[in-house]
């Protein structure tokens, strides 16, 4: 059976649900997202906060017992963890995309990470292949869905608005009410 945060709390954390990765079809770049919650359940996309990621590439969790001193190292992932108990309570599949540069995307240096995300800042110097709403399009193409429900936290905001301007046909539309859900 998989792993629980009670039963394995380091096998729970290196679970491939928080730290998949696939190659972006739209850009031939690598991309990493979590893919949590209940597997058939309402789709729901997370646009974290600048910094954050979906979870621990499995490498990094530790095998040893850490010192009292030894921080745990562990906070970019507490969120979804938490979260995904939930989910599963609840029927939501959650579905969270790592930015340019975190997680196990390629590697992009700290003062490119935001044009990268942003389309508005596309300049010479700045290789758009790496554009965050390209590489989220390609990861919802490639779990085939359609989410109706966005939930952004702090930037993610800016990243919501920017998918829904230029990607709008990648969320379920209702013709009663055309707009996804924003949180």
């Amino acid at each position: 059976s998989e792993p629980t945060a009670q039963s394995d709390p380091e096998g729970y954390l290196a679970s491939i649900k928080f730290s998949r990765s696939l190659r972006c079809k739209r850009t031939s770049k690598r991309g990493s997202y979590a893919d949590i919650g209940d597997p058939n359940g309402v789709p729901l996309l997370m646009l974290m906060p600048a910094g954050a990621h979906g979870g621990l590439p499995p490498r990094t969790v530790r095998k040893r017992p850490r010192t009292p001193r030894e921080p745990l190292g562990l906070q970019v992932v507490v969120p979804l963890t938490l979260a995904d108990p939930l989910a599963v309570r609840y029927g939501i599949r959650l579905i969270a995309v790592d930015r340019p540069g975190v997680g196990a995307t390629e590697p992009v240096p700290l003062e490119e990470r935001i044009p990268l995300s942003c389309r508005e800042y596309r300049d010479a110097w700045v290789d758009t292949s790496l554009l965050l709403e390209e590489i989220i399009v390609s990861v919802l193409e490639h779990l085939e869905v359609r989410p109706r429900h966005i939930l952004a936290h702090s930037a993610g905001m800016y990243y919501a608005l920017q998918l829904l301007v230029h990607h709008a046909d990648a969320f379920t539309m209702n013709p009663s009410d055309p707009l996804p859900f924003l949180y």
